[in-house]
């Protein structure tokens, strides 16, 4: 679903936070905002995505290197022992980057701009786009 906030305050960020954990986009009216206000919206936008797109890039990532080196299987036994859900979470980011993880490129481009601009290393989000590129 998509959810359009107006004019989001902290109460708003709050509420569309909730709403983006959960798998919803949210949109946000930036009319008559200030810059700054302009600027957290694409940072908050930035580091959310982190946590699904950036981490899914991480998997896909991690599951070709372990399929080049053959010890796909005996990665998948360790995750299944070490972090439960973890496979399943590849399975996920595989048929979601089959679909529209061509248009996640620009997105990680994006984010790692965001993470310069505060000083943090952005060569993890450079190389996830190249994941999405190929």
């Amino acid at each position: 679903m998509i959810v359009g906030l107006v004019h989001p305050g902290e109460m708003g960020a709050a509420v569309g936070d909730q709403l983006a954990a959960n798998g919803h986009e949210v949109l946000w009216a930036s009319a008559g905002r200030s810059a700054e206000t302009g600027a957290r919206a694409t940072a908050f936008r930035d580091v959310e995505t982190v946590g699904s797109k950036g981490t899914a890039a991480l998997l896909l990532a991690t599951r070709e290197v372990a399929r080049h080196f053959e010890v796909d299987e005996a990665l998948a036994a360790e995750w299944a022992d070490s972090v439960p859900g973890l496979r399943e979470r590849l399975e996920r980011a595989q048929r979601a980057a089959a679909k529209k993880g061509w248009r996640w490129a620009g997105e990680m481009g994006e984010i790692a701009d965001t993470f310069a601009a505060a000083g943090q290393p952005e060569g993890f989000h450079r190389a996830a786009a190249e994941v999405y590129r190929t």
